[in-house]
């Protein structure tokens, strides 16, 4: 368990999650930008923003994740909260009444939060999974296919040490190495060998040794101890195997990985060297090798970084990666601004978000169409502001409901 927990703590699963061991002190203000038609940045007004700007207020963040129109954290006091698109209740105020500031779920005792399409999660430090928002495929895994309009419990299931949400599936990772699935399965997504959807948790065949989880948008990826990423589910871009047929159960993709994000329709894998390696749909760039084609690749291939990477989140088809020295980068599909260089314009290569210097961020969340992030506490300055007080910085992972989290403890 504790070589499980080392890895997972040094990785990041998007659909998104991400997890930063490298700072223990606090972490503080949240920052989000990209689209917001539905309130997901948590500014009261529902305007796009294309450069990262602070959520009023919300200071001590732990960990983000970014849904299809909606965002969740938490903070310090160990509480989850959430804002943007409540259709399904992925809010989780008892109500569906959208949110444009946020709101508290009223979930204690949280350490990490993920996000999947219109569905949100919190895993408590007793080891217990807890979902609310759409459960249309059971992907909530409440043994129901109702929707859940307040946190509720999953069943069967315990002794869990990270969650990852995708379109319409999560899973789940045991301390024991085991990863669980549940929801959606028409692309196979739950590597079980069937198309068929479940409402509640069942173990994933075939694999042991799993050290971290990201769920795409039907496909899931899974990071093992010795550095192998094996992937099933979609292939609709090539996103789990060289040819086009979706994979029903867990398939070697690559090696020599230290962290994984799976996005809509793409992936990313940071490799132990500190580089980083995509492969899947590259339609807006989101790749990051400096090209943008409508043929999508099944080799995972160097993203052009010239410097080292320590966290990576993949979104709907934009992605973001944050440095050895904390700075942060994005690329890919830019339309609603979700890339954060102050541009509609969408980018092939990655390009530094420099509104916060010299800071250290340490969580990063890719959504649908937008974004967050934030900081240790005590970096940085803004640029062309002031020294943040404790902090201040933001951002973490989703797609479409792909979602990412970010998790400091």
């Amino acid at each position: 368990m504790n070589k499980i927990l080392s890895i997972i703590f040094t990785a990041l699963y998007f659909i998104g999650l991400t997890i930063s061991p490298t700072k223990s002190a606090q972490a503080d203000e949240l920052f989000t930008w990209g689209d917001n038609a539905l309130g997901q940045l948590g500014y009261v007004t529902t305007g796009l923003q294309t450069t990262p700007a602070p959520v009023t207020g919300q200071n001590g963040i732990l960990s983000v994740a970014a849904g299809n129109s909606h965002t969740v954290f938490l903070k310090s006091d160990r509480i989850v909260y959430a804002m943007g698109d409540n259709t399904f209740g992925q809010i989780g105020n008892a109500t569906t009444a959208q949110a444009v500031i946020p709101v508290s779920t009223g979930l204690t005792g949280a350490v990490m939060v993920a996000a999947g399409s219109f569905q949100s999660f919190a895993l408590k430090a007793d080891g217990t999974v807890w979902g609310w928002g759409q459960n249309t495929s059971g992907e909530l895994g409440i043994a129901t296919s109702a929707n859940a309009l307040v946190p509720t419990q999953a069943t069967g299931i315990n002794n869990i040490v990270a969650i990852a949400a995708g379109g319409n599936h999560t899973l789940a990772l045991r301390a024991d190495g085991t990863v669980w699935a549940t929801g959606q399965n028409d692309a196979g997504q739950l590597g079980d060998g069937t198309t068929t959807a479940r409402a509640n948790f069942a173990q994933v065949p075939g694999i042991t040794g799993a050290a971290a989880i990201s769920a795409g948008g039907k496909f899931s990826l899974a990071l093992l101890s010795d550095g192998s990423v094996l992937g099933w589910g979609n292939n609709s871009a090539l996103q789990v195997a060289s040819t086009t047929a979706n994979v029903l159960t867990p398939t070697k993709i690559t090696g020599g990985a230290s962290s994984i994000s799976a996005g809509l329709n793409f992936a990313l894998a940071r490799l132990s060297d500190g580089t980083v390696v995509s492969w899947g749909d590259n339609s807006f760039g989101q790749l990051g090798q400096g090209t943008t084609s409508a043929t999508p690749s099944g080799t995972p291939a160097k993203v052009s970084f010239s410097t080292l990477i320590k966290l990576i989140a993949a979104g709907g088809g934009h992605a973001l990666a944050v440095s050895a020295d904390g700075r942060l980068f994005a690329w890919g599909s830019n339309a609603s601004g979700q890339v954060g260089d102050g541009s509609q314009t969408n980018s092939a290569t990655p390009v530094e978000i420099g509104f916060l210097a010299g800071g250290d961020v340490i969580g990063i969340a890719a959504g649908a169409a937008h974004s967050a992030a934030f900081i240790a506490a005590g970096s940085g300055t803004a640029a062309g502001g002031t020294t943040s007080r404790a902090v201040g910085f933001v951002n973490q992972t989703s797609t479409t409901g792909i979602t990412g989290a970010t998790t400091t403890t």
